[in-house]
């Protein structure tokens, strides 16, 4: 506690300017914790226990025999926002779970909370106390473990926003229709084999996920609901869309990944319901890429391989399977102008592989030969992947090809996963296969998620974003001459990176929206940019002056602020503007601005998954955890000291920590 004299007056000097307490710093979270029981006690002495406004404490590791700082929590009975949750990282870059699993019963004397984040915990129930907070207007329970939604929750009125993402939801009940205040609702990632039917009559409801779920059948009035603009319901096993979809003010039905196989043709044609990946529940587990090829063709005898170094002939059919668990089938009736085919499978740094910034490569890469053979059945491949959900994006996982020429095309295939075990809420393994037409370099990489649209020149198109609702591109008629593919993605920034650089609670900063348009162009007309307010300022009074938007250009990270070319739009959610070429945009409050690069690369993936291409194997020594590099054989303890010491320091650097990585390995191997 030898540093905690600074930390307390630095604590002491934003009470008394903003009336907030943020202790979410690099430090174990048991010493911050221990900081804020001081902390209390000297704000007790000072008589200014009600100044506290804002609260922020990490709960990973957190104990039985700390429940007095809950009740210290208590005596600031005017405290308004107060985050109690974890998602630490650990070494190996995983989001842990925080060890709070009940609130005391006094806790709903905090009758002036507004914005409650237990996320990452191990609540098994919603808390009692929890239901008398009546001016409550943001609930987070991400990542919990609770089962089920109850009647109670009927008695928080005010609330607007409540999140239940990856926790055990098995059911809801029915009085959730009473919260007629609510506007977002997320329960995506449950196991929930049904809905309520009562969506429809909660009248500010603007936002339903539901999506990653069991549900068979959407509610029978869903589309009655005259407020509701965003419904997801993707990677369910929903088989018909209930009527009155035409009629709707929806603007975004996903459903995506589902089992509906016959809609009306105007429900096809319309460009508000999202259908990709959508197949007979008897194919849903099977190869849901195949579309129109026959699957029986791909039900061919199974080989195994003894080296990843392998031919085959074309005119034998087959499933090879690689000691790397790549499987490449050639399926019957196949042709081809070469009479064998060669592979080859490589590590990362054998490899020269695509990657964007915000990738991660999560298996070995595949060098399918002769070179840029096409043929008119395609192959079939299953690459092995293992995901570490490290960050805060909102990702999806693909096969990418890229060419094995100097051009460097790269691209990405509509690919199936097939998860083998998930253990949330951030790591899974599994296979991801692809049906494939020409012969090059593959790899099972996770990119940011993204949202795409062709924009033509005789109508006018919306794009919206599935990561953020409130952000959308609109883009009018005649605007392009020729077709034109647009791709958007969402960079999330979380707000206590942003506070932990410009080291205030002040410091506010949006989502990032980058922006990819293919083929290149100008618009001819102005296109309209909708991007969503930094969270915490969505719906509240602030000086709009001391909000910039910020430029760059999608291969840099040299920002512009650009707030004074253009004009600005303020609703209570976005801010709207127009363009008539696309990069990056940002919007940061002020003082952001000087530390806008550091912040930028804070937020871009670490490069964690280069560890995974680098370690080949992680086994127990004498129930130590040891990490061994593939070229090292027998040597396990040797390599043991510097390999962690080197997982610590690229955890903590990022992607610039290669060469550095390259060097301790060195020093290992002499």
């Amino acid at each position: 506690m030898g540093d905690a004299n600074p930390l307390l007056h630095h604590c002491m000097e934003n009470i008394l300017l903003n009336g907030s307490v943020n202790l979410n710093i690099d430090k174990d979270p048991r010493k911050c914790r221990a900081i804020f029981r001081e902390l209390s006690g000297v704000l007790n002495k000072k008589l200014i226990l009600d100044s506290v406004k804002s609260i922020v404490l990490p709960t990973n590791n957190f104990t039985s025999e700390e429940e007095d700082i809950i009740l210290c929590i208590i005596f600031m009975k005017n405290v308004e926002v107060c985050t109690l949750c974890g998602g630490r990282r650990g070494s190996d870059g995983k989001a842990k779970q925080g060890g709070l699993q009940n609130l005391p019963r006094n806790f709903g004397s905090l009758t002036q909370i507004t914005h409650l984040d237990l996320s990452f915990n191990i609540f098994t129930n919603m808390p009692e106390c929890l239901f008398v907070l009546e001016n409550l207007n943001t609930l987070n329970l991400d990542f919990n473990h609770i089962k089920t939604i109850p009647p109670e929750i009927h008695k928080l009125s005010n609330l607007e926003e409540l999140y239940f993402r990856r926790n055990n939801l098995s059911s809801i009940n029915v009085k959730i229709s009473c919260l007629q205040c609510l506007k977002i609702l997320n329960i995506s990632s449950n196991q929930l084999n049904e809905l309520p039917n009562v969506f429809h009559l909660m009248k500010s409801l603007r936002s339903l996920d539901f999506s990653n779920n069991r549900i068979g059948q959407l509610p029978e009035n869903l589309f009655c609901s005259d407020s509701l603009d965003t419904i997801r319901a993707g990677h369910n096993y929903v088989e018909t869309l209930p009527p009155g979809l035409c009629d709707s003010n929806v603007e975004i039905v996903d459903v995506r990944f589902n089992c509906i196989v016959e809609l009306d043709d105007s429900v096809k044609s319309d460009n508000r319901v999202l259908l990709k990946g959508n197949l007979p529940k008897s194919n849903r587990n099977h190869d849901s890429s195949l579309d129109d090829i026959e699957v029986n063709d791909y039900d061919v005898p199974i080989y195994v391989m003894e080296s990843d170094i392998s031919s085959f002939s074309t005119s034998s059919e087959g499933c090879y399977e690689l000691p790397s668990g790549v499987r490449i089938t050639i399926p019957k009736h196949f042709t081809c102008s070469c009479n064998e085919i060669y592979c080859n499978v490589f590590t990362y740094e054998d490899c020269n592989f695509s990657l964007q910034e915000t990738d991660q490569l999560l298996s070995v890469v595949l060098h399918l030969m002769p070179n840029g053979l096409h043929f008119e059945k395609p192959i079939k491949i299953s690459i092995p992947y293992t995901f570490s959900g490290f960050d805060d994006q909102k990702r999806e996982i693909v096969i990418r090809v890229v060419s094995s020429d100097s051009k460097n095309y790269s691209e990405d295939l509509r690919s199936d996963i097939i998860n083998h075990h998930e253990e949330p809420p951030s790591t899974m393994h599994g296979e991801v296969t692809a049906l494939i037409a020409h012969f090059s370099k593959f790899a099972v990489v996770s990119r940011l998620v993204q949202n795409t649209i062709v924009v033509d020149k005789n109508s006018q198109k919306t794009l919206f974003s599935s990561v953020d609702p409130f952000t959308k591109l609109r883009f009018p008629e005649g605007c392009v001459t020729s077709d034109v593919n647009v791709t958007l993605q969402i960079l999330s920034v979380n707000p206590m990176d942003v506070d932990n650089i410009t080291a205030s609670s002040n410091s506010y900063a949006s989502n990032i929206l980058s922006v990819d348009v293919k083929p290149s162009t100008e618009f001819k007309q102005p296109i309209t940019v909708h991007l969503a307010l930094p969270y915490l300022l969505m719906g509240k009074q602030f000086n709009k002056r001391e909000l910039r938007l910020m430029k760059c250009k999608n291969d840099s990270e040299e920002w512009k602020d650009i707030t004074e070319n253009v004009d600005l739009v303020f609703s209570t959610v976005d801010v709207s503007f127009q363009v008539q070429s696309f990069s990056k945009f940002w919007l940061v409050w002020s003082n952001v601005c000087g530390v806008l690069r550091k912040v930028y690369r804070r937020i871009i993936t670490y490069d964690v998954q280069f560890l995974a291409m680098q370690v080949k194997l992680f086994f127990t020594v004498h129930n130590e955890p040891v990490y061994r590099i593939s070229t090292v054989n027998n040597m396990g303890i040797t390599v043991h000291f510097f390999f962690k010491k080197c997982i610590n320091k690229v955890l903590k650097r990022g992607r610039n920590s290669r060469t550095k990585w390259d060097r301790v390995i060195l020093r290992c191997l002499n």
